[in-house]
């Protein structure tokens, strides 16, 4: 009891006394603190110091950092830590730890069966390239009342034994000569085939731009191009025009139509189009099990859209842009110029016709060109040349022109306008002979049809059409090739592309399958507008050079050796130096009206020219000309002498070019230069490099030297090229009369 009652007393202790036992520990801290910030009072320092200090410290570095030395000890200090020079790398943890045991998704959630729309992927890699060089074509114009007129070659009366052939082959000519018509004129132009929106060419006066307002400018080293005018006949003598419409009469009477040349200047585009991703796209969108059944849906493409930008830089060096960004009607300019008159197309190497899909209208034919005067680049894209070589060393057999005329027929897309013709398919080997017309033979005629239902014109393609089976590529195709062809090109301008393929829905008209009813209504699917960053501009076709006058009064005394006056009056003088003018011609005048005859390749002239006088004049030239007659270039020369007064005067041989420009031969020094010797103290004339000082019309100074020209690569590729042709051309040289067989002709 007594153990129990202490307990109680101290338990009522602590009651009775707690306050004053916290007073007393709470004063207790209340010292020790005190006493705490008086020691740190103390010991705190002077702030007058400290900011001395700072001060001190702040010189010290405006001092270092003045000092161009900089000593070890301080490049120590500056030397950055490990952890931010060396780059941490983290632990690579094995896979196989973390190896899934279970299913990734839920297996009770019901998957989407529903269909989506694919999406349209864009071009891949590209490549861009200007051509130039003339296509063998029909001789189609219009006079001023835009009537479509056609040259024929005046024969002899004909059999009746081939009239169906006949009536057959003017219905062909007569038709695409009209799509020739309707194109131009979709373009607002007036005059069908003339110069076309880009102004006359050239050579000539600039395109007319907004409000009427003149731009572009004549070239400084001249040419007597104004462009190539489709519209000016030519003066060849067994040559006459007939209206289009009127093409089945002169076909009775034995008028066969001609063969000219039209000059192309074509900027090409190739670009590859990723297949395979789109098969694998179309399978995902459409819930198929296989890349083989995604085939059978697509993708069927349904061709391209193109957007121009046209530039040009002024001469004050600032950029003045022609054409903005707009829709471009390129399948129009290629039917009035290409399409209408065209012999026949190039047919490509047997491989790449995997990769082309005519079918699709994914690329535009190429015309067949002069041999002698041009060609195509090779495709230079590594994706597809990859994929080819897979296909040599395989020893896989190339595709024929049968093989791709067979792909193609039965679905002519657009009026056949991406269809490839032979001349067969022109009608111009039936009067031109298929060795005149070029392209491949097919045996036996026309391509087999294929096998298998064709659906009607406009119908929507479903899983096993032949038009899907005949648009699906080999499965190891992985890219293909899309091919655009801008014929409305100009030297000095800069031209730019946007290119978005157009892609026909697989889902249209299928409500019930797609997840949204919406998918099924849209026709066609387009992919996003890709812009090619090589804009391409189209370089000058004129170059003026500095010749050695020596190798000139050579050829001089050579090709004149009997005619004296004409020799000294085409001679160059001491006074003179000698210039060579190099211009892809178009075309040349023939008269002082608006007959042209075309040329499409580059011609070449040397002229004398002294102090203060104009650079370039008209210049007798051994120029090949087309022959509606022989159906080649020949040598067609004027007149080699003349009356003047009651003197019978010789004219130089050749075909009359006018070389003129506006630039000016301000000074020169070397040709012919005198001097004399120290030893013997005669004078001695000796031919040296001369350097020329030319001011332009735009007021720009030009210097050129003999020495650096003679050896410019630019130079020797267009001379060579230039004396090959014209060469060849006077080996061949014809008579006339001969040329090529009338097929209509009575025996």
């Amino acid at each position: 009891m007594a153990k129990a009652r202490s307990k109680g007393e101290f338990k009522q202790m602590l009651v009775a006394k707690g306050e004053f036992l916290a007073m007393g520990v709470a004063g207790l801290f209340l010292v020790i603190f005190l006493i705490w910030g008086a020691s740190r009072w103390s010991g705190a320092k002077n702030p007058v110091e400290m900011a001395e200090k700072l001060d001190r410290q702040a010189e010290n570095v405006q001092r270092k950092i003045r000092d161009p030395n900089v000593s070890d000890a301080d490049l120590e200090e500056a030397k950055l830590p490990d952890w931010i020079t060396k780059p941490f790398r983290n632990p690579v943890v094995p896979v196989e730890l973390f190896a899934t045991t279970g299913p990734q998704f839920d297996p009770i959630a019901k998957p989407d069966t529903k269909k989506e729309n694919p999406l349209v992927l864009p071009i891949g890699a590209y490549q861009v390239d200007l051509v130039r060089a003339p296509m063998k074509g029909f001789d189609i114009t219009f006079d001023n009342a835009g009537t479509a007129k056609i040259g024929v070659i005046i024969s002899k009366a004909v059999s009746e034994q081939d009239k169906e052939k006949r009536k057959d082959f003017g219905k062909t000519i007569v038709k695409r000569g009209r799509q020739g018509v309707q194109a131009f004129q979709n373009q607002g132009n007036p005059n069908p085939m003339g110069p076309g929106p880009m102004g006359p060419g050239p050579m000539g006066p600039g395109p007319m731009g907004p409000g009427g307002k003149m731009v572009g400018g004549v070239n400084p080293f001249g040419g007597s191009g104004e462009g190539f005018n489709a519209n000016g006949q030519r003066m060849e003598k067994a040559l006459k025009y007939v209206p289009l419409d009127e093409l089945d009469k002169a076909l009775e009477a034995g008028e066969v139509p001609a063969m000219t040349v039209i000059p192309l200047r074509m900027v090409i585009l190739n670009a590859e189009i990723p297949y395979k991703k789109q098969v694998e796209e179309i399978k995902r969108a459409l819930r198929l099990p296989s890349l083989e059944e995604a085939q059978r849906w697509g993708p069927l493409f349904d061709g391209y859209e193109v957007q121009r930008k046209v530039s040009r830089i002024l001469p004050g060096g600032k950029a003045d842009v022609f054409q903005d960004w707009s829709d471009y009607k390129f399948e129009d300019k290629y039917v009035e110029l290409i399409n209408a008159r065209k012999l026949s197309d190039h047919f490509e190497d047997g491989y790449l016709s995997h990769f082309i899909r005519y079918d699709m209208a994914l690329a535009l034919p190429l015309p067949a060109l002069v041999p002698e005067l041009g060609s195509y680049p090779n495709i230079r894209l590594d994706a597809i040349n990859a994929t080819i070589k897979k296909m040599k060393d395989a020893n896989r057999k190339p595709d024929t022109p049968s093989d791709l005329l067979a792909r193609l027929n039965g679905r002519p897309p657009r009026e056949s306008l991406y269809n490839p013709q032979t001349g067969s398919g022109t009608g111009a080997d039936v009067i031109f002979g298929q060795e005149n017309v070029g392209g491949p033979v097919l045996p036996g005629g026309k391509p087999p049809m294929p096998k298998g239902p064709i659906p009607a014109p406009g119908s929507q393609p479903k899983p096993g059409d032949i038009t899907n089976q005949a648009a699906a590529p080999p499965i190891e195709i992985e890219q293909l090739l899309l091919r655009f062809v801008d014929v409305d090109v100009k030297p000095g301008y800069t031209y730019e592309y946007r290119v978005r393929l157009r892609m026909i829905n697989p889902n249209y008209g299928m409500t019930k399958e797609v997840a949204i009813p919406a998918y099924a209504n849209v026709k066609e699917l387009f992919s996003p507008w890709a812009q090619i960053a090589d804009s391409i501009t189209v370089p000058n076709e004129s170059f003026l050079y500095s010749i050695d006058p020596s190798a000139f009064r050579k050829r001089i005394e050579e090709e004149y050796p009997k005619e004296k006056d004409l020799r000294d009056r085409l001679q160059a003088k001491d006074n003179q130096v000698v210039v060579e003018m190099c211009h892809w011609l178009e075309q040349v005048r023939t008269d002082g009206g608006g007959n042209r005859e075309p040329v499409g390749a580059w011609v070449v002239a040397d002229m004398p020219v002294g102090r203060g006088e104009y650079v370039g004049r008209r210049q007798y030239i051994k120029l090949p000309l087309w022959s509606s007659k022989d159906n080649q270039y020949v040598l067609r020369e004027v007149q080699d002498r003349t009356i003047v007064g009651k003197k019978d005067v010789a004219l130089p041989r050749g075909w009359l070019v006018d070389f003129t420009t506006k630039s000016v031969l301000v000074d020169f020094d070397g040709g012919k230069v005198v001097t004399r010797s120290s030893v013997t103290g005669k004078s001695v004339t000796e031919e040296v490099a001369t350097e020329l000082l030319i001011v332009r019309p735009d007021g720009k100074l030009l210097v050129k030297s003999s020495a650096t020209d003679e050896s410019d690569e630019n130079r020797r590729k267009i001379v060579g090229d230039w004396d090959k042709w014209v060469k060849e051309v006077e080996k061949r040289k014809t008579t006339a009369g001969t040329g090529p067989e009338n097929p209509f002709e009575k025996k």
